[in-house]
């Protein structure tokens, strides 16, 4: 019988952790790799596994790799703290490990929530990510945001929805949004905009998820969602702009 892993990355996750590795309680391994909680993030974490291992932080790609190189199952399920597997995706997961297949990885359905309400419509309509991948057949991506899963071989499709609750308040928001448009600037060759030209980005993104992706039907949710996507994108294609620029100048 094949056996599967799931992997997670925290840091100061007390207040998620708990729900998210219930979730995987079905995995035959648990792993996670924390990068300095002071919360007690990691005592919540050894009541589930044993395989809880600390490293300082390289940036999302390479943070969840370090959690796949620990891991020993024939497949890998990866899982994020603020995330939830649903029993009928559970179901799914332990389905597809058990027939094998010609796949070598499966993506899944994710669901977001946002002040307490299931978003339908806008950029955060539901996601498929690939979250189940045979171990020798996948690897994260080296970015320090915004992380993939690349897969040698093809990829598949599972039932059931993983559930999403990525912030619980507006501060949390804002501040994950200059964190990631912090990380975004670093990546190299990542092309910026002036302030003129990422303004003009970010209207774009205001209109396409409030209007063209239905995301006014969200209500208060989906305007600010909209209104977060749109500073983000001026903020990321601004502070790549700043950063080409200060390189150039030490360049000189």
């Amino acid at each position: 019988m094949p056996t599967l892993s799931a992997i997670l990355i925290c840091k100061n996750e007390a207040a998620n952790i708990e729900a998210c590795l219930q979730s995987v309680s079905f995995c035959d391994e648990i792993v996670v790799v924390d990068s300095g909680s002071i919360d007690g993030t990691q005592h919540i974490a050894r009541r589930f596994t044993e395989k809880v291992f600390e490293q300082s932080w390289l940036g999302f790609g390479p943070q969840k790799n370090v959690a796949l190189d620990h891991a020993t199952g024939d497949w890998v399920f990866s899982i994020d703290c603020d995330e939830r597997v649903t029993p009928a995706l559970r179901d799914a997961v332990l389905q597809a490990v058990k027939q094998g297949g010609s796949h070598a990885a499966f993506a899944v359905t994710r669901r977001n929530t946002f002040l307490g309400r299931t978003i339908r419509f806008g950029d955060w309509r539901n996601d498929t990510p690939v979250r189940l991948f045979r171990r020798n057949a996948g690897r994260f991506s080296p970015d320090p945001v915004h992380e993939r899963v690349l897969v040698k071989g093809t990829t598949g499709a599972l039932r059931g929805v993983l559930q999403h609750h990525p912030f619980d308040s507006l501060h949390a928001m804002v501040d994950t949004m200059q964190r990631y448009s912090d990380l975004s600037a670093q990546m190299p060759g990542k092309r910026g905009a002036p302030p003129p030209l990422a303004l003009l980005r970010a209207i774009f993104a205001f209109i396409r998820g409030y209007l063209l992706k239905g995301g006014i039907l969200d209500g208060y949710a989906g305007l600010l969602i909209a209104f977060g996507t749109a500073e983000g994108t001026f903020w990321r294609h601004a502070k790549r702009w700043e950063r080409a620029r200060q390189q150039r100048a030490a360049n000189r």
